[in-house]
């Protein structure tokens, strides 16, 4: 501003005459240089004209000091009349207004006057203080909507005059507006001022006004050779926060701008870099070329001290959200997590992210997650943690199958002594109880204070399919009794009207689970049972499936005959040489049972293969009355799990992860139409009975009985062969 306001003087630099020193530029304020009397002290000190020298040192002006002489005096004066009448009625500076109030009537007026407004300035203005609430609040709605519909359409008709990082800085602080209008309306403090943005900036509560961002958008797209990176990062991520990219001639704006960015990667600063890539990944943006750009350029980097923590958590996220791989950036970006001293800097989420990120991506590195652990460990106390940043934490260990002892006692004794659990959501529930099951940690404390939770609720309505399949399967696994639990949740599966959607799995995980633990609860398994039954075709139940959910009708001894009907027997024909010995063992088990109900058993083929592997094996030899003790079930291997990938903002701001939930893949088998031949044991079969039902296998047969495991396995494939 100095050198502005001294050009436009017009001061005359070099003269040779003595100097008189004033005042130093960087002793004024910014409104008082503005200002007219200021002005005038500054040019003219005790009737004497002015001398601009350079300093020999560089300070926050660039000017040292203002030297005045004593000629010219006369003809300085009128210049600096003409410049500060001409200074002040151009010159308006947007951080000197208190409130959203005084911008909008300061920029209304002076349009009306036909006067410059700096649009750039006043759009970051507002949306930093929209943000804080710097507004009056007994204003009429009507006079503020006026105002903003003045300015923005100014606004647009200015676009084709505006500078590129001109451009960028209005869409992004617009962009950030309608982002504080959607918190708002989150957690129900809507403001009038508010209400009036959210009128023009927006189409619906959810959506952008896409006329707005469409003409941002073709400006931008005209404008786009002249973007350096910062406003190319910049305007990606603005769009990112509206979730929206706009189509320019049937081009996806931000994949312009993806590939603009790969040209001039070498000029994106740390968090131009993360602000990028986050964008990409925030809007799905498929472009390989830049994630295999950005991924090479932060891998070449010599160290990453340069990177905020937000940047380098959602530079990870983004690319284990997009399921690309690059595995010299996820080196890289552990082994400097791992090189700091530290990780005081990183809040919350970020540990969050980066942990899911790696577990995610199913990237290994124990460094980096025995850092994190530890540094969590070594807090205080965990109440800066949410609850989505505790589930996402544990949930990434158990995913990468990474114990931490001390981890695991942490969260489960901070969430135990909570006040409560009414800020977890279902999904958050699933997810804690599902990792320490994984992890096979025990905590009683936690287990009982969630299951006491889940009971407390009037309802169950906001679990969805998974959630319930997972907490119960979660207590099955880790041998954890609460009967309430089990009843509530059994009961509100058994009472559904069909509104949740149950998957192959989720049904076998819930049925195992109440057979796991002896739970009895009819009326869910028949109505487990006849939902089975109402499915025509069970190619999507893989082998594990169909024998849980055999054995566990089995051990609670309900029978619902239409689960087990000619799909089923179809789906067992189907799948018959991918039984292994512990299918084959629940299937036996639950053949018997059907027998003794006078149902109908194994396929022909299947039962011979059973009674081949297990006649006169004692592990088949107690009455069918002792099922849960005679054949323990295997547990479940829980493929699928549920996940809130967050997203967070790049910079300071943090947005709440939206949650996902991933679908299992149906397991894969060819259609046998007829039947199939009998097959002999394989030798995968084989290795996995123990050394006492080999050689009641071997006697069955009449071969010698003696020797090691591998000798009495091959002697009976070279009988079969």
């Amino acid at each position: 501003m100095a050198r502005c306001l001294l050009g436009r003087i017009g001061l005359v630099a070099k003269l040779q005459l003595k100097p008189l020193t004033c005042r130093p530029l960087n002793s004024l304020s910014r409104s008082s240089i503005a200002s007219t009397r200021c002005a005038s002290s500054l040019i003219y000190h005790h009737h004497q004209a002015i001398d601009v020298r350079r300093p020999a040192s560089n300070n926050a002006t660039g000017f040292n000091s203002i030297q005045l002489s004593k000629s010219r005096t006369s003809w300085m004066m009128q210049q600096m009349k003409i410049s500060v009448r001409f200074y002040n009625q151009k010159s308006w500076v947007v951080r000197d207004c208190k409130s959203i109030d005084e911008i909008l009537e300061t920029a209304s007026k002076r349009i009306d006057e036909s006067l410059p407004v700096a649009d750039a300035a006043v759009w970051s203005s507002i949306s930093r203080m929209i943000t804080r609430q710097q507004f009056s609040k007994h204003r009429n709605t009507d006079t503020i909507e006026h105002q903003i519909s003045v300015l923005l359409r100014f606004t647009c008709d200015s676009l084709t005059k505006l500078k590129p990082r001109q451009l960028s800085e209005i869409t992004l602080s617009i962009a950030k507006i309608v982002q504080s209008i959607r918190e708002a309306n989150q957690r129900r403090r809507v403001s009038i001022y508010h209400q009036a943005f959210g009128k023009v900036l927006q189409e619906s509560s959810s959506n952008p006004n896409q006329g707005i961002f469409h003409a941002l958008a073709k400006a931008t797209d005209a404008n786009l050779p002249r973007f350096d990176a910062r406003s190319l990062s910049n305007t990606a991520y603005a769009y990112a926060l509206l979730g929206y990219d706009p189509k320019i001639d049937e081009r996806s704006l931000l994949g312009v701008i993806a590939e603009k960015s790969i040209d001039c990667m070498h000029q994106f600063n740390e968090q131009d870099l993360a602000n990028m890539i986050w964008s990409n990944a925030k809007l799905n943006v498929d472009n390989p070329r830049l994630f295999q750009s950005v991924g090479d350029a932060v891998a070449s980097k010599r160290d990453l001290i340069e990177f905020a923590p937000q940047a380098l958590a959602n530079i990870v996220w983004a690319y284990a959200t997009t399921k690309t791989q690059h595995a010299g950036l996820f080196q890289k970006v552990g082994d400097g997590i791992v090189a700091m001293v530290d990780l005081s800097s990183f809040a919350p989420q970020n540990l969050a992210n980066i942990v899911w990120a790696y577990a995610t991506n199913k990237t290994e590195h124990p460094g980096l997650f025995q850092k994190v652990g530890d540094s969590i460990v070594a807090m205080d106390d965990l109440r800066s943690f949410n609850p989505q940043n505790l589930a996402n934490i544990v949930w990434a260990y158990a995913k990468n199958n990474t114990r931490h002892a001390g981890l695991f006692q942490k969260v489960g004794d901070s969430i135990v002594a909570m006040d409560g659990l009414r800020s977890f959501a279902p999904q958050n529930l699933a997810n804690i109880v599902w990792a320490y099951a994984t992890n096979k940690t025990q905590h009683h404390g936690l287990f009982q204070r969630v299951g006491n939770s889940i009971v407390a609720m009037d309802d169950l309505r906001s679990f969805n399919a998974q959630n319930l399949a997972n907490i119960v399967w979660a207590y099955a696994t880790i041998n954890t009794h609460h009967p309430n639990l089990f009843r509530k949740v059994g009961d509100a599966i058994a009472s559904s009207d069909g509104s949740k959607v149950f998957t192959t799995q989720d049904l076998a995980n819930i049925v195992w689970a109440y057979a796991k633990l002896d739970v009895k609860n009819p009326s869910l398994f028949t109505k487990i049972g006849k939902s089975i039954g109402a499915l025509d075709d069970l190619s999507s139940f893989n082998t594990q499936a169909l024998s849980n959910i055999a054995w566990s009708f089995a051990v609670a001894d309900v029978d619902v005959p239409v689960t087990f009907d000619d799909a089923f027997t179809r789906a067992l024909i189907e799948k018959q040489n991918e039984f292994n010995v512990k299918d084959l063992r629940q299937l036996y088990q639950w053949h018997i049972w059907q027998i003794e109900k006078s149902n109908r058993g194994l396929p022909e083929s299947i039962r011979w293969r059973c009674e081949q592997l297990f006649k006169n094996s004692r592990s088949l030899s107690s009455a069918p009355n002792d099922r849960s003790s005679s054949i323990p079930p295997e547990s479940i291997n829980v493929l699928k799990e549920t996940h809130l990938p967050a997203y967070n903002e790049p910079l300071v701001e943090n947005i709440s992860y939206e949650e996902h939930e991933l679908k299992p893949s149906s397991a894969s088998g060819e259609n046998i139409d007829s039947q199939p031949s009998i097959h002999p044991p394989k030798a995968t079969d084989l290795e996995l009975m123990t050394v006492p039902e080999l050689k009641d296998l071997l006697r069955t047969k009449g071969l010698k009985v003696g020797g090691r495991k591998e000798e009495l396995i091959a002697r009976l494939l070279e009988e079969v062969t």
